[in-house]
């Protein structure tokens, strides 16, 4: 009797071990969904867009596990309002899931409601806001809109059709790679933006069809030339995108820009336009980092955001402040500061406002990986 109670405590606890182990595998995101909406029915633009959908593809399948990927790319006929939120609406999304929507096309931007919508070739129009609210309602770990289209009033580009992308081997890896490990299966958020700001046109190359559009083409460039580097974030990538816009617009238009309206007004630059991204409070126009200067008290220099109840996850380091002089990197999870448990953004301020001139802390990555930095602070 005591031999068979014995066997039933261990498949007991083999059971709940591996439940938890189950549970703690979640901790992250487990399946990434990207819907790719290229309007490809645009008698102008569609050789673009679909450059546009080969370069995504490529992006995606080349930087995640074919079992952690639910890649959907709608038909033509599905380039409707209704049926780019039925793509989202249709998704079963897990709490630990990411949701990526990519959209490529013509763009305009409502004056009078101040707000950015895609004009679809079937001539209907769907508000940036309205599919982000969608995708939100998912309830996804992370929610990912990404826009390459005009956010001005008139479309003016014409080209005309081109062929697809050059064809490239693709190796599906067995497991994300260390940039898209951090992008979009750590951080927790939103990420919104687009390819060009309010009043400004978005450009393809026409000198250069495989390029597709200009946008496009610097995520792609940027993101699969820093797939290996697993210190970027969000921030780090924008940084690094918005030049990548610049030097394709500037290829592609190298005559002082492009579009005059007669009274001798040109753009010459496309900017891309950031609305939100993963720690960065929603309304805020660009990223915000930890203030320069600070009238009382210790001085740390770092804007950290709450992660999970299990610490603080650095977002931002501010220039010439005493974080930027021990090589904190964004996406560490500050778990101890001077032997105090930190849980929140409240124990984490409390104990830098508290701490001595030096102050101890202790700090975790993404793998499980720790190490613990001593940084003089300000006062």
């Amino acid at each position: 009797m005591f031999k068979i109670i014995r066997f039933i405590s261990i498949i007991v606890f083999l059971g709940c071990f591996f439940a938890a182990g189950k549970f703690e595998s979640k901790a992250y995101c487990q399946t990434i969904h990207v819907i790719l909406a290229a309007d490809r029915a645009d008698s102008n633009l569609g050789g673009y867009m679909k450059t546009d959908l080969e370069n995504m593809i490529y992006l995606f399948r080349s930087n995640v596990p074919s079992a952690n990927l639910n890649l959907v790319i709608l038909p033509v006929e599905a380039m409707t309002p209704d049926g780019i939120l039925k793509s989202v609406e249709d998704l079963n999304v897990d709490s630990n899931d990411t949701v990526v929507f990519y959209y490529s096309g013509h763009g305009a931007f409502d004056a009078k409601g101040e707000k950015q919508f895609l004009a679809l070739a079937s001539g209907n129009g769907l508000y940036r806001s309205t599919l982000l609210e969608k995708i939100e309602e998912k309830a996804p770990r992370l929610a990912v809109l990404l826009t390459d289209c005009c956010n001005n009033k008139v479309n003016v580009i014409r080209s005309k059709e081109s062929g697809l992308a050059a064809s490239r081997i693709l190796k599906t890896p067995n497991s994300f790679s260390p940039l898209f490990d951090n992008l979009f299966v750590f951080c927790k958020g939103t990420a919104d933006l687009t390819s060009s700001k309010p009043g400004e046109y978005s450009f393809v190359d026409e000198s250069n069809p495989e390029r597709g559009s200009c946008f496009t083409w610097a995520l792609v460039e940027v993101l699969q030339g820093s797939k290996a580097n697993g210190d970027l974030y969000w921030g780090d990538v924008v940084n690094r995108l918005a030049p990548k816009v610049q030097e394709a617009f500037s290829d592609a238009y190298p005559e002082k820009g492009y579009y005059d309206d007669g009274k001798g007004n040109k753009q010459t630059k496309q900017t891309v336009h950031v609305l939100r991204l993963p720690g960065m409070p929603a309304g805020d126009q660009q990223p915000e980092v930890a203030p320069t200067t600070q009238p009382t008290g210790p001085r740390l220099g770092l804007r950290a955001v709450d992660h999970d109840g299990s610490g603080v996850r650095i977002t931002e380091i501010a220039l010439n402040a005493p974080a930027s002089k021990v090589g904190f990197i964004a996406g560490e999870i500050i778990t101890e500061i001077n032997g105090t448990v930190i849980r929140n953004e409240t124990n984490y301020s409390d104990a830098v406002d508290n701490s001595p001139t030096m102050m101890e802390m202790k700090l975790k990555r993404a793998d499980g990986s720790t190490r613990t930095v001593t940084v003089e602070l300000g006062w």
